[in-house]
């Protein structure tokens, strides 16, 4: 019986090795479609002016963002301590990567912006910023990191850094505010 169990595992491993190899050598596999390609920089190319804006400022989607994420914040309702935190670390993490050589292309991206808003939404961003120095970057800046903390890790971490410069904030926040109308 027991050279049986043996002769029956032997026949299946050969299969299985037999299967295997002739998969393997196959010929049959079906060839992929032929397709075309065109190079990005063709794609990017294809006028002057998407170059100019492609190689101009390349961080429109952030200023984007950070402008949605101020929009979004609705102060007084539930959470809303939480909600400003995730609503101005977008800003406050963007400062620290600022360059001042952006400072006109980041003006026309917030402009751009701000002129599709409503005069009820313009407001709520003047005032989520406003919100968002006075309690958000003033502790950060004046009672550092570790004072801010239980509340970002409380509204899910939205920062990117544990180290923050006031100089480089304060240089994009002027550029910013300016762009916002504050």
């Amino acid at each position: 019986m027991n050279s049986e169990i043996k002769q029956a595992a032997l026949i299946m491993t050969a299969i299985t090795v037999f299967s295997v190899f002739t998969a393997c050598g196959s010929d049959n596999f079906a060839q992929p479609e032929e397709t075309t390609t065109v190079p990005v920089t063709q794609q990017v190319a294809s006028t002057d002016e998407t170059v100019a804006e492609t190689t101009a400022f390349s961080r429109k989607d952030d200023i984007v963002f950070i402008l949605d994420s101020l929009k979004a914040y609705t102060p007084g309702t539930a959470g809303s301590s939480l909600k400003l935190c995730t609503a101005a670390f977008p800003m406050i993490d963007f400062s620290q990567e600022y360059d001042a050589a952006d400072a006109d292309s980041i003006s026309a991206t917030v402009g751009e912006y701000m002129s599709s808003l409503t005069d009820e939404e313009k407001a709520l961003v003047r005032e989520t910023i406003a919100e968002a120095e006075r309690d958000i970057a003033d502790t950060l800046f004046s009672e550092g990191f570790d004072a801010i903390k239980p509340r970002l890790d409380d509204a899910g971490n939205p920062n990117r850094y544990t180290e923050y410069d006031k100089e480089k904030y304060d240089g994009f926040m002027a550029v910013f505010k300016a762009a916002v109308g504050e």
